[in-house]
Formats: structure tokens, C-alpha cells, sequence
């Protein structure tokens, strides 16, 4: 019998932690649904994490894959996908855990709303065990149609996930495989910001259910590609420019020029911050370029020309 939920958990080098986000998953669907867990490792090394997709691979209801070669989230949560069965699908990065309570709270707006194809909604970041901060979602919470207590509808999301300054993530994702299929998956030549590129296109074809509910605690004190402050900035405008290039995306242009604008922005403070001037020069002309009647990219190219720069202003970043 086919599973209710498909989870996928990429792996690499995350250790225990990996045992962890498992058994969060193992502990909710327990006597709740059907479910399978199917871990992609991207080439660990490490040991510990080794040893645990050893014994992983060996547990009911549980496949460990492996890449043949290092090839970031997106195209290791893309094989996890073309290998998964559920009905819906869900992810979860190995280094964090379902919230208590996340798969019942997820069934229970399958069950009010049979319609839905694509559930997303806040977490909790994890600063230090014990430690909780908010997602801060406002942009999806202000804005839509509430359905019922603690579900948002959002009928476009397209114009919500341009503005917000934060990107949904990839944890609190439950999605209908047939809607994802579709969609492509996610862009494997993006390391980052390919979740988001991926909620953009499943925007243009079906309604998004946002849940104010926290379905997933992400880790925050520990060493993870998502701190590479410098690695991120740098890659962020990559995405909003292939959406650019789109034919799908073709009544977002507008929208999507500003987007990519204040990517150009971001990447400009943040290699600013870390002393490299002519790159923050390069990324403020970039902003002026896409967005010639924004103040604000006036602004980022005149700190760059004239602003501080060194260390300590990349540890403030």
C-alpha cells in the first residue's frame, strides 16, 4: 500500500542530529497516517552521520540514498522526490525537527479543506536548546483570506512571496506529488534560493494554505550552509534573475525587477561588510541598473563608493 506522506531528508555531514529529525517524524505518524522517510545523503564524510544512515537503512519504512556525487539541497531533494510514493509530500533538512503536534495540525487542513494542494506556514528557530525565536512571517499572515483558525488563504502567493523578506521554508512544505511533479521540482543548478524559486512557480498554478501554527524547529547554533552569510548574498540574485528569463513569470516582470534589485542590494551590504569593496560597488550598480527609480539603490551605491569596510563589519553582518 502506497504511503499518505512522503518525507525527504537530505543529509550531509549533520551527525546526530540526522537520528534526531527522524524520529521526530516517526514519533507523529505513529498511529496518525501512513508515512515513509527516505534520506538522501549528499556525500557525508563524517563518520558519525556514516553510521547513522548505516543503521537508518536497515529500519522499516525508511530508504537511504546516495548521490554519486556532492550536489547541493536541490538536486538531493529532487531524488528523494522522483523516488517518493505518498500522496503528498513533505521535507525535512536533517539537522531539524517536526514541531509537536505538525503532521496532526497539516492532516487536520487536508481534512478541512480536500481542495488543498499546497500547505505551508511559520516555525520556530532554535537558537540554543530550549531557546525559541518566531519565524516572523508577516507578509503572509497580514495579507490573504482566513479560512478558518490559524489557516491563511493566499489564492495568488505570487505577489506575497515577492514582497517578503523572509522566504517560506522548506520544512513547513506539505505539497500534493502530482502539484510538485508537475512543477518541475526543485532547480538544481541553484544552491540557493531554490526553495523560493520553487514556491513562485507552484504559485501560478495553485493556491497556497499558510498556517500560523509553527510546523518545524529549525536549528540555529550550529555551523550550516544557511550562516554563509557571504555564499548566500552572493548567489542571491541568481534566482530572481532565472525568473526573469521565464515565460511563466512574464506578468511578474515588474515585480520580479525589483526583487532582483534588492537582491543586488543585499549582495552589496553584505560584501561590503566582509571588505570587499569592488564587489559591493558591482552589486549596487546592479541595484541601480534593474531599478533606476529606486532611491534605495542610489543609497547602496553611494555607501559603496563611500562606506566602511573590513571584519568587524562582516561580524556585525
Amino acid at each position: 500500500m502506497k504511503p499518505f506522506l512522503s518525507f525527504i531528508v537530505p543529509a550531509f555531514n549533520s551527525g546526530a542530529y540526522l537520528r534526531e529529525a527522524v524520529e521526530s517524524i516517526r514519533s507523529q505518524v505513529a498511529g496518525i497516517t501512513t508515512a515513509e522517510i527516505i534520506v538522501v545523503d549528499d556525500c557525508s564524510t563524517d563518520t558519525a552521520t556514516l553510521r547513522v544512515l548505516e543503521t537508518l537503512a536497515g529500519e522499516p519504512a525508511t530508504r537511504c540514498l546516495r548521490q554519486p556525487r556532492n550536489s547541493g539541497p536541490a538536486a538531493t531533494r529532487n531524488t528523494g522526490l522522483f523516488a517518493a510514493s505518498g500522496e503528498w509530500i513533505c521535507f525535512l533538512d536533517s539537522d531539524d525537527t517536526l514541531a509537536p503536534g505538525a503532521i496532526e495540525a497539516r492532516l487536520a487542513v487536508v481534512a478541512a479543506v480536500p481542495e488543498a494542494a499546497w500547505i505551508m506556514g511559520d516555525l520556530l528557530r532554535v537558537n540554543r536548546p530550549g531557546q525559541f525565536d518566531n519565524g516572523d512571517f508577516p507578509a503572509f499572515v497580514d495579507s490573504g483570506e482566513p479560512v478558518f483558525p490559524g489557516v491563511v488563504l493566499h489564492e495568488r502567493a505570487a505577489p506575497v512571496l515577492l514582497r517578503s523578506a523572509r522566504t517560506p521554508y522548506v520544512g513547513t512544505a506539505m505539497i500534493r506529488r502530482e502539484l510538485i511533479g508537475r512543477a518541475g521540482g526543485f532547480e538544481p543548478a541553484l544552491r540557493y534560493s531554490e526553495d523560493w524559486l520553487l514556491w513562485l512557480t507552484l504559485s501560478m498554478s495553485a493556491p497556497l494554505y499558510w498556517m500560523t501554527l509553527p510546523t518545524v524547529h529549525v536549528r540555529r547554533y550550529h555551523a550550516s550552509m544557511t550562516k554563509d552569510l557571504l555564499a548566500g548574498a552572493t548567489a542571491a540574485p541568481l534566482a530572481p534573475r532565472m525568473a526573469l528569463r521565464n515565460p511563466l513569470f512574464a506578468a511578474l516582470r515588474k515585480p520580479l525587477r525589483w526583487r532582483l534589485s534588492q537582491e543586488w542590494r543585499r549582495y552589496s551590504e553584505v560584501h561590503r561588510a566582509y571588505g570587499l569593496r569592488l564587489a559591493a560597488i558591482h552589486g549596487a550598480l546592479q541595484s541601480v541598473r534593474w531599478t533606476p527609480n529606486d532611491v534605495r539603490s542610489y543609497r547602496a551605491l553611494a555607501t559603496a563608493l563611500t562606506g566602511a569596510y573590513g571584519a568587524s563589519s562582516a561580524r556585525r553582518a
